[in-house]
């Protein structure tokens, strides 16, 4: 066989095993494509399971406070935290206590309506509820509102009276202010009053501060887990040097001497 036959015969020997070698590294690189990833270890698994959620229990409960429900306090909602009792003792003057005595126990869906009423914008349930009327007893402006009530921002004591007719009975109600302008609640309060009252039960607020101009609120709910709507009444903090109200009227019936 002649050199030249030979070195032909040599280089189709090559051709074929690069041409072997390429199929077998396709069909590798395929395989490699086509195998499913692994399963996680055992211990990234229960890892992964064990991984705490990104927002906290009081996140989320402050999240659901946040953002009321159209119904306001007729909702269902449930507690989110047993630690409403305790909420509500930093932010008003309630007891655990009362607040047992009174139909809203731990973990009741009676607590979460009650601690939903320091978010401003929760409407209470209002029905037939009565007008306040603002002013000492002796003097006060009607509820019919033919008067507005405008007060000025060094008003030291707001005080109102609970029509007979409005009175829960029990031995106390619960009063919110609030801001209707901002929605913010000035107090949430417990106020004692008489049992079977012969007198309109007066409310009060008492500020060592000036008020703000603007629009606000006043509700007196029945202490119970209905929160039923009492009485309520508007009132405005006027600019300094606007007319206000005058709360001490004389009767123009008035004997004249």
């Amino acid at each position: 066989m002649s050199s030249i036959v030979r070195r032909a015969v040599e280089h189709a020997k090559v051709a074929s095993a690069c041409l072997l070698t390429g199929a077998a590294l396709a069909g590798i690189a395929c395989w490699i494509d086509a195998t499913p990833p692994a399963a996680p270890a055992k211990a990234d698994a229960q890892a992964a399971v064990a991984a705490p959620p990104a927002a906290s229990v009081r996140d989320l409960a402050e999240t659901v406070l946040a953002r009321p429900s159209p119904g306001g306090l007729a909702s269902t909602a449930t507690a989110v935290t047993p630690a409403l009792a305790d909420d509500l003792a930093r932010h008003a003057s309630f007891t655990r206590e009362w607040l047992s005595g009174h139909g809203f126990a731990p973990g009741s869906a009676a607590l979460d309506r009650v601690h939903r009423l320091l978010d401003g914008r929760v409407e209470p349930n209002a029905r037939d509820s009565a007008a306040l009327v603002f002013g000492p007893a002796a003097g006060a402006a009607p509820a019919d509102g033919s008067v507005k009530i405008a007060l000025a921002a060094q008003e030291r004591f707001v005080q109102a009276t609970l029509p007979l007719g409005a009175a829960a009975t029990g031995d106390s109600v619960i009063v919110r202010w609030r801001s209707l302008d901002d929605s913010s609640v000035l107090e949430l309060s417990v106020q004692a009053i008489a049992s079977n009252p012969t007198d309109a039960p007066e409310i009060w607020m008492h500020r060592t501060t000036d008020w703000t101009a603007g629009h606000y609120r006043v509700e007196v709910l029945s202490a119970d887990p209905q929160l039923s709507l009492l009485a309520s009444g508007d009132f405005e903090i006027v600019p300094d040097g606007a007319p206000v109200t005058p709360f001490l009227v004389v009767s123009s019936t008035a004997a004249k001497p």
